[in-house]
């Protein structure tokens, strides 16, 4: 039947089985979308705390994902920068030529400016040192796949003061050996002076903030180490930090007479291989590789994030979009849904 052509409206219609024009109701629903700039695609494989996990770019022997978690609590100085570094730490033993590295259970490093870092006191992960000891047949190997520091102030608005500069290190730290000729300020120092490195107020963190690194050294990220108990004391010769994920570098500024108190919530996502007569080698998955132009572009778009800082509340809608719903409910929603993991559900 021929539309009518008296009729003004424009309203688009459509034919239906009678015969009869009638409006079409999908042309009236308004979509609203929520925008993801500010979350990149892809993010949320580096949150150590996220389920969902980025496969390496190349084929390798099946592994376990294991999560280990640090809490701590750091306070500001009444007169120097605290320092806080954090990332996977490792041991090089040179013996009649050989080379011998093994990660440990060191995670992160902390004291004030003036600490020497042979001196610095030595923050270590109780599950991963759990797993060493429990290994009576061979020591496991590990690698760190995700690296992040959540970061909360806890002290009272009114005695709270100073500011927090966090970010990612800009490359390998590069220690001598032996490191009793550095401080940690001599890290903190210039690194507080570069750009890409995000101040905050103690009123910002009243709202949770999370950082995280990124990978750095393709060839490391993807090496396997076996796992071993750190020094039991103070760093060492031979230490370093992991070369596969950028360290992450928190300094605390003065603040006074008045003492500000922030907690952090420490995670590494790792890769673990058990050996083969140990029971937990059940557990081994196989991983379908990620494609390297796919690799590449998470941590390009990641590396866009200043100093790897994003508001703890929007990592949660990284790689969900929300379609059809109005605003202020589809920022709870894809809150919400964004944590059920790549498969979850999704509003479209």
């Amino acid at each position: 039947m021929p539309r009518d052509k008296n009729n003004k409206s424009r309203i688009p219609k459509k034919q239906t089985a009678a015969g009869r024009s009638q409006p079409n109701p999908k042309r009236r629903v308004a979509r609203m979308v929520v925008r993801r700039d500010t979350v990149p695609r892809g993010f949320h494989f580096f949150d150590a705390n996220d389920p969902r996990h980025l496969p390496l770019p190349c084929r390798v022997a099946p592994y376990v994902v294991q999560r280990f978690i640090v809490n701590f609590s750091a306070s500001t100085h009444a007169t120097l920068r605290t320092v806080v570094l954090v990332g996977g730490t490792i041991q090089q033993n040179i013996t009649t030529g050989n080379q011998t590295v093994t990660q440990t259970d060191v995670v992160a490093l902390y004291g004030n400016e003036n600490t020497i870092i042979s001196s610095a006191g030595v923050l270590k992960s109780p599950d991963m040192t759990a797993l060493v000891t429990a290994t009576t047949i061979l020591p496991p190997e590990v690698t760190i796949s995700a690296t992040s520091v959540n970061i909360l102030c806890v002290t009272n608005a009114t005695k709270a003061a100073g500011q927090v500069w966090l970010g990612r290190s800009h490359g390998p730290l590069d220690l001598p050996d032996p490191v009793t000729s550095l401080s940690l300020g001599d890290i903190a120092g210039p690194f507080i002076g570069r750009p890409g490195v995000r101040p905050m107020s103690y009123y910002q963190l009243y709202n949770s903030h999370n950082v995280h690194a990124i990978p750095m050294d393709v060839v490391k990220y993807q090496d396997f180490n076996t796992v071993a108990p750190g020094y039991p004391g103070q760093p060492t010769n031979g230490f370093t930090f992991d070369g596969g994920m950028t360290p992450l570098i928190l300094v605390f500024s003065p603040s006074g007479s008045d003492i500000t108190t922030y907690n952090l919530r420490i995670s590494l996502e790792c890769r673990v291989r058990y050996p083969t007569a140990h029971a937990n080698s059940s557990l081994h998955s196989s991983y379908p590789p990620t494609p390297q132009s796919s690799f590449d572009s998470y941590v390009a778009e990641a590396e866009q994030v200043v100093g790897g800082v994003i508001d703890a509340g929007m990592g949660a809608m990284a790689g969900v979009r929300v379609a059809g719903v109005p605003g202020a409910i589809a920022g709870g929603l894809a809150g919400f849904y964004g944590r059920q993991g790549r498969m979850g559900p999704r509003f479209q």
